[in-house]
């Protein structure tokens, strides 16, 4: 029985086990005990030359080996194993060394050795056949030629090329395979390898049917000695690179774009190695950081940290040298010492190195201070406001209200949240709120203001706001209806009291111009009644005077009466009749002093409806009217007053123009002011123009002043037509 490298024997006839083991082998085999010949097999004696074994048995081991492989054999006696041993054939004639593998049995206690003797030739072909295996296993093409240039042995896959077999090439030349010019080019290279005896490196292209297939071939020719004949042949090796040829011109290709889309990129883009070394960089990242590319690359990316004490965060090759993909917001260092807040993306490469895209946001960290500043602004702004300020949703639920719902309501703003706004308003004013909410959410954008609404407070009690409401429902941000109240409880209430105040005014303007009006008649009639007792010229002469102050006295009196009318804020729209009220003004001012010397030109043109306010509208054109008469220069032989009105659906204009006293340039802007007269000669109150003013103020309407003084003036008012409101008011 075998043991790793040891036979064991157990058997008295140990000669005819050898036998039964070894004689049937197909190698030489030869047993040793010590320094002798134990046993042969016939192998083994055909090998020595040596006819009957049986002879060799019991001879010295020297017998049969030279004396360098006995000494090997000796020192190696414990280490069984394979050796070159040189044999002695023919009674030592003719050495022949051979592979002989050594391995040891035991008898007993006897030990013995084997040798198993390879023979060269049998090795070679065994060597042969396992290298034609292994070279038609490589998918390169092999082939071997002597030097007439004939092949000698090819692998399948150059055969391949011609549809031939390996066997069928052995013979042939190049000239049998390829084209006569091809082949001529291949022998005269090949001739001169084998005449020079130095390898040479070919790199050949072929192009195929498609001008884009292209077979690119990197071939070795190796001058290949054949011992036997002593002669140089040729030992050929082509590689196919085509693939490689494409891959490089695909990575090429590929690195060509990268260093496009790198050049064309808006963000910084440089690479660098785990050591945090930069190895190339865009235009827009030396940029940034403010170097030239040689400048940029011969630094490290912990070079561009900021050093600055409000850095915050700073770049570290520790930082970005990661196998998953890195973001940070860096503060970094220019050239110049400036700093740079950067946004850095770093990721991993498949080649080991490191990508960052490098983007400037310090322009953007600006802005959102800014931003950051503007909203706590905003919230303090909203916080400390007077006016209440919330935001509510589509449904008019309350999304957002300032903490100064508290100050001004007495509600916590959290308590409101969620809330129907509704809620909160009085119960008559719901109607007006909704219509005017309504009107909110269907004009987008737009300012909706509504006066006088009113809130109720934690306490039950009621405070009256201006509200202002703007629909910002598609804005991203505020998402909803923003709305302002402004606390006008105050304002109101002194409505209220100035409203008290102006009726008694009002009702004292009234009893006192009756209780003056009657004094003022009955001294009319005492003068009159002077008048008739008295024959004294110089009698009637301050009888007239006495009269003029009289009537002085009253023109004031009912001017005073027309201030205290126009001061009330309503208008009353009536439709006008101008012809009717020019004809009454005109009647009213026939007594006047020298009213008869002035010629009246009247011209009244009206087109459709016209509504206005029409004690306003009588108090203007008896105003001007009784102003052209007063300030008529009656010397002149043809004084006049021309009265032009048109009116139409839109608007009434009134002409008035005379050709009297006229006003200088500087009292122009003042003679609407109230008791202002030009001139001492001015006997008027200095209250009527005044009136006329705050009259076409009150309709809406614009006055104007066109004047020479001594050649006279033109008063021109426009007043727009009231017929489309009270349309709207009967809506």
């Amino acid at each position: 029985m075998g043991i790793g490298g040891w036979l064991v024997f157990r058997t008295k006839n140990i000669r005819s086990v050898i036998a039964a083991f070894f004689d049937d082998s197909n190698d030489p085999l030869i047993i040793l005990d010590g320094a002798k010949i134990f046993y042969v097999n016939k192998q083994a004696a055909d090998f020595l030359g040596v006819a009957n074994h049986a002879k060799l048995h019991g001879l010295a081991i020297n017998s049969i080996l030279s004396k360098k492989s006995v000494e090997t054999l000796n020192r190696n006696a414990n280490s069984p194993a394979n050796f070159k041993l040189e044999y002695l054939k023919n009674n030592g004639k003719g050495l022949k060394e051979n592979t002989t593998y050594i391995s040891q049995c035991t008898y007993g206690s006897r030990q013995y050795r084997v040798l198993r003797i390879k023979l060269v030739e049998d090795c070679l072909a065994d060597h042969k056949d396992m290298l034609k295996q292994v070279i038609n296993l490589v998918p390169h093409q092999i082939y071997l030629k002597d030097h007439q240039g004939k092949f000698v042995f090819v692998n399948h896959a150059f055969a391949e090329n011609f549809a031939l077999t390996a066997e069928e090439m052995p013979g042939k030349t190049a000239f049998d395979i390829y084209p006569n010019e091809q082949a001529q080019k291949i022998a005269d290279v090949e001739m001169d390898v084998m005449k020079r005896g130095r390898l040479k490196f070919i790199t050949e292209a072929f192009q195929e049917k498609m001008p884009e297939n292209i077979t690119h071939i990197h071939s070795v020719k190796v001058p290949f000695l054949f011992q036997e004949e002593n002669q140089i042949g040729i030992l050929n090796v082509s590689i196919d690179v085509s693939d490689f040829k494409a891959a490089e011109q695909s990575i090429r290709s590929s690195e060509l774009k990268y260093k496009m889309l790198m050049e064309q990129a808006s963000d910084g883009i440089y690479l660098y190695d785990v050591e945090g070394n930069i190895l190339d960089a865009n235009a827009k990242a030396c940029e940034i950081f403010g170097y030239e590319l040689a400048e940029f690359t011969k630094l490290t990316i912990l070079q561009l940290a900021s050093v600055s004490a409000r850095s915050g965060d700073t770049v570290s090759a520790e930082s970005l040298t990661k196998a998953q993909p890195v973001v940070k917001e860096c503060m970094c260092r220019r050239k110049d010492g400036s700093d740079v807040v950067v946004e850095i993306s770093s990721s991993l490469l498949d080649d080991g190195r490191y990508q960052a895209i490098v983007r400037d946001i310090t322009q953007r960290k600006k802005l959102e201070k800014v931003l950051k500043d503007n909203e706590y602004k905003f919230r303090m702004l909203i916080e400390n406001s007077s006016d209440l300020v919330a935001i509510l949703s589509e449904d008019l639920r309350i999304k957002f209200v300032g903490d100064s719902c508290q100050r001004i309501l007495g509600y916590k703003a959290d308590s409101m949240l969620g809330k129907v706004a509704f809620e909160f308003v009085h119960p008559n004013d719901i109607d007006m709120v909704s219509k005017s909410l309504a009107d909110v959410l269907a004009n987008p954008g737009e300012n909706q203001v509504l006066d006088g609404v009113r809130l109720r407070n934690n306490k039950g009690l009621y405070h009256s706001f201006e509200v202002v409401g703007v629909n910002l429902l598609k804005d991203e941000v505020v998402n909803g209806i923003i709305v302002n109240c402004h606390d006008i409880t105050k304002r109101v209430e002194s409505e209220r009291e100035l409203l008290t105040i102006n009726h008694e005014l009002d009702s004292f303007v009234y009893k006192a111009s009756h209780d003056l009006k009657a004094p003022l008649r009955s001294l009319t009639g005492l003068v009159k009644l002077a008048r008739l007792e008295s024959s004294e010229p110089i009698l009637d002469k301050y009888f007239d005077m006495m009269q003029n102050s009289i009537d002085g006295l009253s023109a004031f009196i009912k001017e005073l009466i027309e201030f205290s009318r126009n001061s009330r804020p309503g208008l009353e729209r009536v439709e006008i009749n101008f012809e009717k009220m020019v004809g009454e003004a005109l009647n009213n001012l026939k007594f006047a002093e020298n009213a008869e010397k002035v010629k009246v030109h009247k011209d009244v043109k009206v087109k459709g409806k016209f509504y206005s306010d029409d004690m306003r509208i009588s108090s203007v054109i008896s105003n001007l009217l009784s102003n052209a008469y007063k300030y008529h220069r009656y010397e002149d032989n043809n004084p006049y007053i021309n009265i032009r009105i048109t009116a139409d659906e839109n608007r009434a204009e009134i002409i008035i123009e005379d050709n009297g006293q006229g006003i200088e340039v500087i009292y122009q802007d003042r003679v609407f002011d109230m008791f202002f007269r030009a001139s001492e000669d001015s006997d008027g109150s200095g209250l009527g123009l005044y009136i006329v003013k705050n009259n076409v103020a009150k309709l809406g309407g614009e006055l104007a002043l066109e004047s020479i003084a001594g050649k006279g003036s033109k008063f021109i008012v426009h007043i727009p037509n009231l017929i489309k409101d009270l349309q709207s008011k009967n809506e």
